[in-house]
């Protein structure tokens, strides 16, 4: 049972390497998800709550990045953690954010990135 409901299904989203397609479906257990999608039911509603890679003090992951990315993998591998959680956002937030993934422009990704500080 999840905090709203019992949770249906969860969709996972990757960095795409082709920018006229949408970004691919993964599994929300892999280490290359940075969205995902979470649809739960209560009392016969469906509700869709929107989740994106980033800190817990507010800043999203940049997969493009690929010095942030390293340093997270040395921190992984040092003090066993990872410094990423998948955090809600709104879904303005959400679709800006797999728009980055999809064409790794930073103008949707500063988007996404102020809908993540308005929840």
């Amino acid at each position: 049972m999840g905090e709203n409901g019992d949770i249906i299904h969860e969709i996972g989203y990757t960095t795409s390497d082709n920018i006229a397609k949408a970004p691919p479906i993964v599994d929300v257990e892999d280490d290359s998800c940075y969205a995902k999608i979470v649809v739960t039911q209560r009392n016969d509603k469906q509700f869709e709550k929107y989740y994106v890679m980033g800190t817990k003090s507010g800043f999203l992951c940049n997969p493009f990045d690929f010095s942030e990315m390293n340093r997270q993998k040395r921190l992984m591998k040092t003090m066993g953690k990872n410094g990423y959680v998948f955090v809600p956002t709104t879904q303005v937030g959400f679709k800006n954010y797999l728009e980055f993934l999809r064409s790794n422009n930073s103008l949707y990704f500063s988007v996404a990135q102020r809908e993540l500080s308005n929840i």
